[in-house]
C-alpha cells in the first residue's frame, strides 16, 4: 500500500521554506494517497479475513527527498496508540476492528492527519455430523450441521464413490438436519457462502456406507436355482465345497455372521462350508448382519451317480504315423463321446455322442496328442482319463561337418593319412541304442562315443550328437547305425580314403645379429601351396615358397605346406641369431702388451692382429707407435673390428757425433723389426745404408774417413710405415 505526497504542494513548501518566511500558514497539507492504481484518501477503510500482519504504508518522494524529510515531520499511530515516526510503518498483527492515523506537520502549518479504517470478518467454523456411518439399503441418514461466524443458508453436497462430481442436495438453514435416503457408498460435506470478505468454507467430509440386502446367488450346471428348489447333482461327493454370498469380501464378514445346517442340523458357522453329500439332503443357510435383517436360503440336493470311464490301450508306444487302439471300460453311462486334445478342457463335453456304446476306437496318434471320453447319463456326466501315447519319432541321422551323401545314404571322404578322423552325426528322434562298425566289424574300444552324457527320454524333441575319433592310416569304410526300440534304424555309410601328407624338410639356421636368411623347404612335390606363419600361428607372413627373415633375436617359423588333396604338412624352422662379439675399448698392460676388452658373442673368440690370429685377448710383443686393426669373431662366424695405436718410441737421433770416439746410432731403433738407415752427403751419395738398427755409422765410406762436416740422414720403419729424416754434423779432432 503506498501512501504519495502531492509533489506540486511539496515542490511549493520547499521553495517557500528556502526563500521567505511567513508569520502565517498559508494552506494546509493534503496530500494523495494510491494504493496499487487506485486513488484513495483519508477516511478509507479496508476489509480483511481473519488476522492481518505486517502490513505496511509507504510514503514516498518523487524528487527532493532528503530535502522534504528534513521540512516535514512524520509518525503513525494506532487506535492512537503511537506506533512510528518513520515515513514508512509496518502494521503488526490485527485482529480486530481499528484505526490507522499518519500525521505530517512542518512546524508551521497544521498537522496534516490521515484516517485509515480496518475492519476485520472471521471465518466460519462448520461441523457436520450423521446418526451412522453404516445403514442397510433402504434406510435413511440424518445429517446435522452446526456453524459458528455465519448466519445464512448453507449448501448441502453429495458424492458417490462411482460419481466424478460433487452434487448440490439442497440449501437449509446454517442449523437445519437433512434426513438422507442414500442409494450408493458416498461422501457428505457442507458448503458455507462467503460473506463478501471471507472465502467460502467446507466442512469435513462424513462418508455413509450402504449395506446391501444380503441376497443369496445359487447356480448348478442346469443353471441358477432359488431358495426351496430341487436341485439334482452328480455324486456322491466328497469334501463338497459351498460358497455363497460375498465370502471373500472382509467388509461383509465383518458385519454378517453364518450358520449352514444340513437337514436341520447346524454344522458351520464359517461363510465357507466343506462336508461330504454321500446322499441326498437338504442344505439351509442362515446369514445375520449387524445392520440388516436375517436372510435365511435353503434347498434339496438329489445326488445322482456319475458315470465311471476308463481309458486304456494294449500298448503306449507307438511310432510316429502308426495306427493303434484305445480301449474303453465304463458305468452308468447312457451316451459317450470320444475327444481328442483340441476339445480337452476342465469343463468341455463337447463332441458327437452315441448311445452305440463303442469300447474301442482306431487311431493314428500325434506327437502330445491327448485322448479323453465323455459320458452321459440323465443327470451327470464325466471324463475319462486323459490317456496320450508315448509316440516315438522316427530315428533320422543328419550327417555334420560338411559331408555330402549319394542318394543311397552314402558318403565317400578324403582324409589325409594318419590325421585324426572325426564322424560326426547329429541324430534326431528318440534313439536308444547306436553301432560304429570299421570294416564291418563293430568298435568296441571306447572309441564310439556319445557327446552328451545321456540321449535323453522318450518325450524328448532334443536332437542328439554322436561321433567317431579315429586315425586314418588306410582306406576303409565306417558305419554308423541308430534307433529306437519302436520305430526301425537309420543307417549312413561312410568309405573313407587315406590320402598322402606332403614331404617336406626344414633345417635350423644360425645367423648373426643384423643379418638377413632365406628360409625354404626341401620337398619333391610340386603344386604346394605354402604358408609361413609366425610361432603362434596367428600371423601370415607370406605365401611364397621362401620366406626372407631379418630376425632380432631366437625366433621360430612354421610352414604350412598342403598338397591338391588338401593333406597339409607343418614344419617348424628355429633361427638362431648370435649377438656380434664387441671389441669396447683395450688395456695398456705394457709398452708392448694390450689387452681387448670385448662384450657379446657366442662361445670362445678368435683375435685377428694382423701379424697374427690368437684366442687370446692379450696382443704381446707389440709394435710401438703402430695402428693395429684387431678383427674378433665368434663360434658362429659373428665378427666385428676395431682399430687402436701402440704408443710411439722415444727415438733418440743424435744431432751430431765426434768420429773415433763414438758412432751416429739410433737409440731405442731397435724396438721395431723393419728399419732402414741411410746417410747421404750435401751431394746426394750414399755414404752410409744399414737394415740393423744396431749397427752405428763411424763417419766413414768404404773404409776412407769423411770429413768433418753436415750430412743427412733418412730413417724408414716398415712396421708402422714411418719415416723420419734430418741433418746432422760430423765432428773430428
Amino acid at each position: 500500500m503506498i501512501l504519495q505526497m502531492n509533489k506540486q504542494f511539496l515542490l511549493l513548501c520547499l521553495i517557500l521554506s528556502s526563500t521567505y518566511t511567513f508569520s502565517q500558514c498559508v494552506s494546509p497539507y493534503i496530500p494523495d494517497w494510491q494504493v496499487g492504481d487506485k486513488k484513495i484518501s483519508s477516511g478509507y477503510e479496508f476489509n480483511f479475513c481473519e488476522k492481518i500482519k505486517d502490513f505496511t504504508f509507504y510514503f514516498n518522494f518523487e524528487s527532493n527527498e532528503e530535502d522534504l524529510k528534513k521540512r516535514f515531520h512524520s509518525s503513525w499511530s494506532i487506535d492512537g496508540v503511537p506506533l512510528t515516526e518513520e515515513w514508512s510503518a509496518t502494521i503488526p498483527l490485527i485482529d480486530k476492528d481499528c484505526k490507522i492515523t499518519h500525521t505530517v506537520t512542518d512546524g508551521v502549518c497544521p498537522p496534516s492527519v490521515f484516517d485509515f479504517n480496518f475492519k476485520v470478518s472471521h471465518m466460519p467454523e462448520v461441523e457436520l455430523t450423521a446418526s451412522s456411518t453404516r445403514i442397510c439399503e433402504g434406510s435413511e441418514v440424518d445429517l446435522k450441521a452446526t456453524v459458528k461466524n455465519n448466519s445464512t443458508d448453507v449448501t448441502w453436497m453429495r458424492m458417490y464413490d462411482n460419481e466424478f462430481r460433487s452434487k448440490v442436495l439442497q440449501k437449509t438453514p446454517s442449523d437445519a438436519v437433512l434426513s438422507y435416503q442414500p442409494t450408493q457408498n458416498g461422501l457428505y460435506w457442507l458448503k458455507v457462502p462467503s460473506d463478501g470478505v471471507c472465502p467460502e468454507v467446507l466442512s469435513d467430509f462424513v462418508r455413509v456406507e450402504i449395506e446391501p440386502i444380503y441376497v443369496p446367488q445359487w447356480s448348478s450346471s442346469d443353471g441358477p436355482f432359488k431358495s426351496g428348489d430341487t436341485i439334482n447333482f452328480c455324486g456322491p461327493f466328497d469334501d463338497f465345497y459351498f460358497r455363497f454370498g460375498s465370502v471373500d469380501d472382509k467388509e461383509f464378514i465383518q458385519y454378517h455372521t453364518s450358520l449352514w445346517k444340513i437337514n436341520g442340523i447346524n454344522q458351520s458357522t464359517d461363510f465357507s462350508f466343506r462336508t461330504d453329500l454321500p446322499s441326498s439332503c437338504v442344505i439351509t443357510q442362515v446369514v445375520s448382519s449387524k445392520t440388516c435383517p436375517d436372510v435365511t436360503t435353503d434347498f434339496v440336493m438329489i445326488i445322482n451317480p456319475v458315470p465311471v470311464l476308463e481309458l486304456s490301450a494294449d500298448d503306449d508306444k507307438v511310432c510316429d504315423g502308426a495306427s493303434t487302439k484305445l480301449k474303453l471300460k465304463y458305468e452308468n453311462v447312457d451316451e459317450i463321446a470320444w475327444q481328442r486334445s483340441s476339445l480337452l478342457s476342465a469343463t468341455n463335453h463337447e463332441g458327437t455322442f452315441d448311445t452305440h456304446l463303442t469300447d474301442q476306437l482306431e487311431v493314428t496318434p500325434q506327437k502330445d496328442e491327448r485322448f479323453r471320453v465323455v459320458g452321459l447319463n440323465e443327470y451327470c456326466y464325466d471324463y475319462s482319463n486323459e490317456f496320450s501315447f508315448d509316440v516315438w519319432d522316427s530315428v533320422f541321422i543328419h550327417v555334420q561337418n560338411d559331408v555330402v551323401l549319394d542318394q543311397n545314404g552314402n558318403a565317400e571322404l578324403s582324409v589325409c593319412k594318419d590325421d585324426p578322423l572325426l564322424l560326426e552325426n547329429a541324430v534326431s528322434g528318440i534313439p536308444t541304442f547306436w553301432k560304429w562298425r570299421k570294416n564291418g566289424h563293430e568298435i568296441t574300444d571306447g572309441t564310439s562315443k556319445e557327446r552328451y552324457s545321456q540321449i535323453g527320454n522318450e518325450t524328448s524333441d532334443d536332437t542328439l550328437f554322436f561321433d567317431l575319433s579315429d586315425v586314418v592310416n588306410s582306406t576303409a569304410d565306417y558305419e554308423f547305425e541308430v534307433g529306437n526300440q519302436v520305430c526301425p534304424s537309420a543307417v549312413v555309410k561312410y568309405h573313407v580314403i587315406a590320402e598322402n601328407h606332403p614331404s617336406v624338410k626344414l633345417s635350423d639356421v644360425t645367423i648373426c645379429e643384423g643379418e638377413s636368411v632365406d628360409l625354404k623347404a626341401e620337398t619333391n612335390d610340386s603344386d604346394l601351396l605354402y604358408e609361413w606363419y609366425d610361432e603362434s600361428m596367428t600371423d601370415l607372413l607370406s605365401t611364397e615358397e621362401t620366406l626372407n627373415v631379418t630376425p632380432s633375436s631366437d625366433v621360430s617359423y612354421v610352414l604350412r605346406a598342403t598338397n591338391k588333396n588338401n593333406c597339409v604338412t607343418e614344419k617348424n624352422v628355429k633361427v638362431s641369431v648370435g649377438t656380434i662379439p664387441v671389441i669396447t675399448d683395450y688395456k695398456k698392460i705394457s709398452n708392448i702388451s694390450y689387452l681387448m676388452q670385448t662384450e657379446g658373442g657366442t662361445g670362445g673368440l678368435t683375435f685377428d692382429y694382423g701379424d697374427r690370429v690368437s684366442q687370446s685377448p692379450m696382443l704381446n710383443n707389440a709394435l710401438m707407435d703402430k695402428e693395429y686393426h684387431v678383427k674378433v669373431m665368434d663360434e658362429l662366424g659373428c665378427s666385428s673390428e676395431f682399430d687402436f695405436k701402440t704408443e710411439a718410441v722415444n727415438l733418440k737421433i743424435p744431432e751430431y757425433f765426434i768420429a773415433n770416439y763414438t758412432t751416429w746410432l739410433v737409440e731405442n731403433l731397435y724396438k721395431y723389426d723393419d728399419v732402414k738407415i741411410d746417410i747421404y752427403d750435401r751431394f746426394g751419395r750414399l755414404m752410409f745404408s744399414t737394415t740393423d738398427a744396431l749397427e752405428g755409422w763411424d763417419g766413414s765410406y768404404q773404409g776412407t774417413p769423411m770429413p768433418s762436416t753436415d750430412y743427412w740422414y733418412v730413417i724408414n720403419i716398415a712396421d708402422i710405415d714411418k719415416q723420419y729424416t734430418g741433418h746432422l754434423t760430423l765432428m773430428r779432432e
